[in-house]
């Protein structure tokens, strides 16, 4: 791995001391701007689709506690990967790269979907529900049948993670699929509790069977 000047702070725009939920809010507004910057002309966008994936695997990186600490200790990471060396778990955190994932597991064998990954053990359902992609997390249950309750190396379900992120919308679709909101995580918390605590807001959907 290459070390680089501009840090992966610098690219997501937060202090190097930012919490969790500082984190996630620069995070929203960078995507909210770009999707603004979609609208228009090329001249005038203020974030290129190439910045934007840099900013969507800054945040990949800081989110995660542990791939966080390795990189504060190392100051390490690849700046200039191109989206085919992408891991699918990449291709599943990044909005915009949907295409890219479908096209890539569309031979790959149906075991792939449920795969657990490295040392979170996150699932690409795991992974779309925690970044709040609704169609990608739809696509991964209604087409290629992705599996609710699997947890990761915390115990979270797909469901903990998208109560964690305040992802409403995922929250009562997985909710609608069957997905058991009763399930507890490492810290002793249901989804609904998860919310609570990260001022989600999110009590108001259903989430008590």
């Amino acid at each position: 791995m290459a070390a680089s000047t501009v840090t992966l702070y610098n690219i997501l725009g937060v202090a190097k001391a930012s919490d969790d939920v500082q984190l996630r809010i620069t995070y929203r507004e960078r995507i909210h701007q770009f999707k603004a910057d979609r609208q228009k002309t090329p001249g005038n966008r203020t974030i290129t689709a190439e910045q934007f994936r840099q900013i969507c695997r800054a945040y990949e990186r800081l989110s995660d506690h542990d791939k966080r600490k390795r990189y504060d200790e190392r100051q390490e990471w690849i700046s200039d990967l191109y989206e085919s060396k992408y891991t699918l778990q990449q291709l599943a955190v990044e909005p915009y790269l949907e295409l890219q994932l479908k096209q890539r597991l569309q031979n790959n064998i149906q075991e792939h979907i449920d795969v657990q990954y490295h040392v979170q053990r996150q699932t690409l359902l795991h992974c779309a529900c925690k970044k709040g992609h609704f169609d990608l997390a739809k696509w991964l249950i209604e087409a290629r049948s992705a599996k609710l309750d699997l947890v990761d190396i915390n115990l979270n379900s797909a469901l903990h993670l998208a109560a964690y992120g305040g992802h409403t919308s995922i929250v009562q679709y997985l909710l609608y699929r069957g997905a058991n909101s009763t399930l507890i995580n490492k810290w002793g918390m249901t989804a609904e509790q998860e919310g609570i605590v990260h001022g989600t807001r999110i009590t108001g959907c259903g989430l008590k069977q």
